[in-house]
């Protein structure tokens, strides 16, 4: 009876990590999408600490980072040449 409540206390933690990082992946999608991308960095390295394998989450953080720095960098531009 010990065993089988073992196994599922971990197969229920499995499965509520990978709900985790999927809730996690679609939140930084949200952020991304609208433009949040500072707040879109920050959820996928959260996904990333769950999961390092998981190349959704990199590919999102790297993208979120190129278009933060653009946008950052357009704002910068505009700001010297008064747009």
């Amino acid at each position: 009876m010990k065993q089988i409540l073992v196994l599922l206390f971990f197969s229920l933690a499995a499965f509520s990590q990978k709900t985790d990082r999927r809730t996690l992946l679609a939140e930084g999608g949200a952020a991304f999408g609208e433009n949040n991308f500072v707040l879109a960095k920050e959820i996928y390295t959260k996904a990333i600490a769950l999961d390092y394998k998981n190349r959704d989450a990199w590919y999102n953080l790297a993208a979120a980072g190129y278009f933060y720095k653009s946008i950052k960098m357009t704002v910068t531009l505009q700001q010297y040449f008064r747009f």
